[in-house]
């Protein structure tokens, strides 16, 4: 066997040397990498690397073994007769629908569905009782399925909502035209609470009738918002009603004492829902 020496400055030429000299037959049998001096007065050091290699016989293809089978006697199967089990004959039932009974509503448009929803998350929202929210959203869903092809926006839509939470407001004339002393106006914020303690106010206060005219006394307990008590105490500087405020119990009563001789006294309250237990005994 016949051993070459290809000699390069680094393993991947010293490769490609032997590839392109002595073709794919060519085999590494080892590798060295050699450290010589050199440079300017033999100070540096070269590095480069010898491959020794050799050249491989060609490997002669050896015919393929074909193992034949030995001869076998045919087996000739038997025939397999299948069994045949008689089954006794089935009833067929056949339930018929009375003719009289109601077909299946058609389901409610998806549409809808999301409008009934939207509608319900604003009354929760704005604290509407169980019964009243149920009440409204039977109204809705009977308007909607009276004009299915209508196709309403949601601010259309939400005009419908005020529209059936006006119809199902039911006003107590009795009431109205005798109230109570005492009157406290419960509410979430901002649904106009104290603007609608000035409009009663100015109702009851500047009557031409005298079988209704009132003397009014106010009294914020509204120590949250801020400017509150400024605010209703506008309201009843314009109409000539005098206002308190008050921060605690105390003052409450002091307040309800003031105004013994007052016919009407309307009360303020902090913005929150009348359906909060702890705040009403707070309150």
């Amino acid at each position: 066997m016949k051993y070459i020496t290809i000699v390069a400055k680094d393993f991947e030429e010293a490769v490609r040397k032997a590839r392109e000299h002595y073709g794919p037959a060519l085999r590494i049998h080892s590798r060295r990498d050699v450290m010589a001096r050199g440079g300017f007065l033999w100070m540096g050091k070269r590095t480069h690397v010898e491959l020794t290699c050799y050249l491989a016989d060609p490997l002669k293809a050896e015919e393929p073994i074909v193992m034949e089978p030995s001869p076998t006697k045919e087996v000739k199967p038997e025939p397999i007769v299948p069994e045949v089990v008689e089954e006794p004959a089935r009833e067929h039932v056949v339930n018929e629908m009375p003719s009289d009974m109601p077909s299946a509503s058609p389901e409610e448009s998806p549409r809808h569905e999301k409008l009934l929803a939207h509608a319900k998350e604003l009354l929760v929202a704005n604290d509407f009782s169980d019964a009243f929210t149920g009440e409204a959203l039977g109204l809705l869903k009977t308007s909607l399925e009276e004009s299915p092809e209508e196709d309403l926006s949601i601010e259309e839509f939400e005009l419908m909502v005020v529209d059936k939470i006006v119809s199902l407001v039911r006003i107590d004339h009795g009431t109205q035209l005798h109230p109570p002393r005492i009157f406290v106006l419960l509410g979430p914020t901002g649904v106009g609470k104290t603007t609608t303690i000035a409009k009663i106010a100015a109702l009851y206060g500047l009557q031409q009738l005298p079988e209704y005219q009132r003397s009014v006394h106010m009294i914020t307990i509204d120590s949250f918002r801020v400017g509150a008590f400024e605010q209703l105490n506008a309201f009843g500087n314009s109409l000539g009603i005098s206002v308190d405020k008050v921060s605690n119990e105390e003052e409450f009563y002091r307040a309800l004492d003031s105004a013994s001789a007052a016919d009407l006294i309307l009360v303020d309250t902090i913005g929150k829902s009348p359906r909060d237990k702890d705040l009403a005994v707070k309150m």
